[in-house]
């Protein structure tokens, strides 16, 4: 497990020791109400916990942006230029320019955008379709280093 992993453990576990030490606060003789007051506190803490713990593991790409730039190198660059902004070697010889991944346009489309560009290709491009081609989960690393190279800025 990678750190981000632990800290998601721990997180969890500190949560489950304080909601045992607050559930033993409940006393059986209180009226409803306290009872219910505490139980909702109860339940606000434990969906606080899931909250950061589930943000703290989705923190942690798991090594797939590095696995994602060795494919981009190997597939991608020669057209998209190593830094991504259109400019490899084999992108003048193309009558339709590779994308930028810099420009505001490509910086806008969602993960899911860039992911079915990349599966099946653009039509009446030069991007060809690289499902079958490569994996899934290359598929998946691509994007990811894509977002490293080239954050999501949503337009207006």
């Amino acid at each position: 497990m990678d750190g981000l992993a632990w800290m998601g453990l721990l997180a969890v576990t500190a949560g489950i020791i304080g909601l045992t030490l607050l559930y033993k606060k409940i006393n059986l003789n209180e009226s409803m109400g306290d009872a219910m007051k505490k139980l909702g506190m109860i339940f606000t803490v434990l969906a606080v916990i899931a909250f950061c713990s589930s943000w703290v593991a989705a923190q942690g790409d798991g090594g797939r942006a590095a696995r994602g730039q060795i494919l981009y190198d190997e597939h991608c660059a020669r057209c998209h230029g190593l830094t991504g902004k259109g400019d490899g070697p084999d992108a003048a010889k193309l009558i339709v320019p590779p994308a930028n991944f810099h420009a505001a346009r490509s910086r806008a489309k969602t993960d899911f955008e860039l992911l079915t560009s990349i599966s099946y290709g653009i039509a009446f491009s030069p991007m060809h379709a690289w499902r079958g081609r490569i994996t899934d989960d290359e598929l998946l690393e691509l994007v990811r280093y894509l977002r490293e190279l080239a954050p999501y800025t949503p337009t207006l």
